[in-house]
């Protein structure tokens, strides 16, 4: 009703940010998101990531023109 809200929620499922997996389906969410005209920000939520697929799924985003948020449950910022 107000004009903002969400454009849409991708659950990429709770593997998806371990090593064996390597966060692809994040990996492709946040492509998709970059390009969709109606995303003005990004905004991740995941439990605690594997370091090295949390760095590369950072990377990623950073390389999108849209602003993101990044919230890890149960870390510090």
């Amino acid at each position: 009703r107000m004009g903002i809200g969400i454009s849409h929620a991708i659950g990429t499922g709770s593997r998806d940010l371990s090593r064996d997996v390597a966060a692809l389906s994040m990996r492709e969410g946040i492509r998709f998101l970059a390009q969709d005209a109606s995303t003005q920000i990004i905004v991740v939520i995941s439990k605690p990531p594997d370091p090295v697929v949390a760095q590369t799924v950072i990377d990623d985003l950073e390389t999108t023109e849209k602003p993101f948020a990044v919230t890890v449950v149960g870390r510090s910022p």
